[in-house]
């Protein structure tokens, strides 16, 4: 019971926090607060769910793109007309991450959260600017990640070190070099990329 009630706080606190961030830095409209609100209920379960099983539950985000849907429903009553730049960031989004899975860089999973963080990006009424944002801080945080297991395993030199799933990862030079296949590879292996993307998202809106 008392496991239980620390987790829900936790889970509670965090949404909170990471709602109020939204609210101060894109405003208290309606479409911010749902979109935004989702992805802040979500980010720590989602996070903690990829960390110890490798998945991103499509029950928690599939509904994500419901609550930008009806975000993007309450931008276009309030403009006159739809908007169809959100919908096409958000389909490019899932585009190129699409790309990326085909080449087993990410998991499907992460395709479809990427595109639920870019509706909710749009949402929240920002560009493709912000999107570049948060997926350049995704990627450049798990390449961090990715050096930092290096380190720890203390990988004798000019070793390498295998991160993930052999079918599709790089091999990590230890002469100072993090492959781009290997930081492609974080949502298949051993690095999730969940967390990273989450990350970006509320960095791009941090900074706004």
């Amino acid at each position: 019971m008392g496991k239980t009630l620390v987790a829900a706080t936790s889970l509670v606190a965090s949404a909170l926090a990471l709602l109020v961030v939204a609210l101060a830095r894109l405003g208290g409209e309606p479409p911010v607060v749902v979109a935004c609100g989702y992805v802040a209920a979500v980010t720590l379960p989602l996070c903690m769910v990829d960390l110890r099983e490798r998945l991103l539950p499509n029950r928690l985000v599939v509904p994500g793109f419901a609550f930008g849907g009806a975000s993007l429903v309450w931008l276009g009553l309030a403009r006159g007309s739809p908007p169809w730049g959100v919908l096409g960031m958000c389909t490019a989004t899932m585009a190129v991450f699409g790309v990326l899975a085909a080449f087993g860089g990410v998991g499907m999973g992460d395709v479809k959260l990427a595109g639920m963080l870019a509706l909710a990006l749009g949402a929240g009424g920002l560009g493709l600017g912000a999107v570049g944002l948060a997926v350049g801080s995704a990627f450049v945080a798990a390449g961090i990640v990715a050096v930092g297991e290096m380190v720890l395993m203390r990988v004798p030199v000019g070793r390498g070190l295998w991160v993930g799933r052999a079918s599709s990862v790089g091999r990590v030079s230890l002469a100072g070099r993090v492959s781009a296949g290997q930081i492609l590879s974080a949502g298949h292996g051993e690095i999730p990329f969940g967390p990273p993307l989450l990350a970006g998202f509320w960095v791009a809106v941090a900074v706004g």
